[in-house]
């Protein structure tokens, strides 16, 4: 069987077609949003294409074994790896100050720390994503330690991002200014960011 590196497997994130789908157990509903699985395709060994569904972490999990070592592979580069200048400068352009919005009620918290990770992850999952149409259709692409990062295509049509450092920005800018420290010293962090191509990202708490 051939062996096949995590860089090397071309993933691009897939949402189902209907607009609401059969609720799941550990996902929390978020008002006005129709929450959808997130489909991960890829080229595994043989080059076959296989499916997996879940957050980031959760399909970095079953990649591993299906491809063995392949979440060391993606540990390594997370730790030596940075976004190029261009890519934040032109993402920069798209986003509209004024769609972001602190401490959403009734969500909760998430920790930063968890969503950090997230974000690492989102920085060096290859592929592009892409939504069905919306508005408010969204998916859960990343959740640990109960704290969560969705995207939302609130188009009519079908949107597809450059990549997932995309998602990844919005999670880090939510991160960045939403943050305070909860009643036991944690640094947490809620809140959602839109764009003005229409879609959006939202960092909050979650069941995972």
């Amino acid at each position: 069987m051939a062996s096949t590196t995590l860089r090397s497997i071309v993933l691009a994130s897939a949402f189902a077609a209907v607009a609401v789908a059969a609720p799941v157990a550990n996902e929390s509903p978020i008002e006005g949003y129709a929450i959808v699985p997130a489909t991960w395709e890829l080229d595994g060994p043989d080059g076959q294409v296989i499916q997996l569904n879940g957050t980031v972490q959760e399909v970095v999990a079953q990649l591993d074994v299906i491809v063995p070592n392949s979440r060391n592979k993606l540990i390594a580069d997370i730790a030596t790896a940075s976004a190029s200048a261009a890519e934040a400068s032109t993402l920069e352009r798209r986003y509209d100050e004024e769609s972001l919005h602190c401490f959403v009620s009734p969500w909760g918290n998430g920790y930063v720390d968890s969503i950090q990770d997230g974000i690492n992850y989102l920085n060096n999952v290859p592929g592009r994503p892409w939504h069905n149409p919306g508005p408010g259709n969204c998916a859960r692409v990343s959740c640990s330690y109960r704290s969560a990062i969705y995207w939302c295509n609130d188009n009519r049509f079908r949107k597809e991002l450059n990549s997932f450092k995309d998602i990844a920005h919005g999670a880090d800018r939510i991160k960045n200014t939403c943050r305070r420290q909860d009643g036991v010293g944690s640094l947490v962090t809620n809140g959602q960011i839109f764009y003005t191509d229409g879609w959006n990202v939202i960092v909050r708490s979650d069941s995972c």
